[in-house]
């Protein structure tokens, strides 16, 4: 068996750590934002609605460590000597399996708005060491002063706006409406001024969900009823047939975007990839002036 990740091993600055700052020498940097991306136990399989279903009961019943079945992404910041931790949590098992199983929300749960809980150094570190280091990927990336402290800034307002009550797939959290996890990790390089069209893309889906499988309360949709789909239901809408849509950040394509970028060489002239880490040396990029919050 792997070992499994020690927390004070993985995240002191020991020898390891010395190693990887001779590749990349801004880990060291006073200022460093980190996301974390942790995929779910069984990759999701988004080609067909049927096929999400069966990925997504196979994950909840393999499990992962904290109750992360559908994966997660968090935020380390560390201005100086000032760091915070943070990341959105939220849908408690039994909330989800309400919804799923006795309001019938068939595919209409990835709209759903779950009680939310904005985590902590305590939270993260409570599931973080059950994790195997390989189970982990990061993009870590050295900011400025003026940076940092508008990231600083902007999660001291969003935890003061209690928004982190509102868990959902598809809520922007910079609109005012909660986040889900891997939203919230992208809001800040959003309001870093960093979140790029590459980015974006690499990260996201967009889906087109048939009104059909959305349950509502004089439509219920069993799960049963989406594991069952026959092949000419058994696909995403067209533009032209009723539909809901819904773009949103995928922890499992975060985590897969780490991996697929080539070792210690530098892609798209600032990403570095040393094992499972994407440095980037962005303390030269200015710091956006423009409000933080668009709503």
């Amino acid at each position: 068996m792997r070992e499994k990740i020690s927390y004070s091993r993985f995240f002191s600055l020991n020898v390891f750590a010395l190693t990887l700052a001779l590749f990349s020498p801004h880990l060291l940097a006073a200022n460093l934002l980190s996301l974390g991306f942790i995929s779910p136990p069984v990759k999701f399989d988004w080609s067909t609605p049927r096929a999400l279903t069966w990925s997504v009961s196979k994950a909840f019943v393999k499990g992962n460590p904290g109750g992360l079945e559908i994966g997660h992404a968090f935020v380390h910041l560390r201005c100086g000597s000032k760091e915070i931790w943070a990341g959105m949590m939220g849908g408690e098992s039994k909330e989800f399996y309400k919804a799923l199983v006795s309001d019938g929300a068939g595919l209409g749960i990835l709209f759903y708005n779950f009680a939310g809980t904005l985590e902590d150094q305590k939270s993260v570190e409570s599931y973080l060491p059950e994790y195997e280091e390989d189970q982990l990927s990061w993009l870590k990336v050295a900011i400025s002063d003026s940076t940092c402290e508008r990231l600083m800034r902007y999660h001291t307002e969003y935890e003061a706006s209690q928004n982190w009550k509102n868990y959902g797939l598809p809520n922007r959290p910079l609109y005012g409406e909660g986040s889900g996890c891997s939203a919230f990790a992208a809001s800040f390089l959003e309001v870093a001024g960093l979140l790029d069209s590459h980015l974006q893309k690499a990260w996201s889906r967009t889906l087109l969900v048939p009104e059909v499988f959305i349950g509502k309360s004089d439509h219920k949709v069993s799960f049963l009823k989406l594991l069952a789909l026959g092949k000419t239901s058994n696909r995403w809408a067209m533009p032209s047939e009723e539909h809901k849509k819904i773009f949103f950040y995928d922890p499992q394509l975060m985590d897969e975007w780490v991996r697929s970028l080539p070792q210690r060489k530098v892609t798209d002239g600032k990403y570095k990839r040393v094992h499972n880490v994407v440095y980037w040396d962005a303390r030269e990029v200015p710091t956006p002036r423009a409000p933080i919050w668009k709503h």
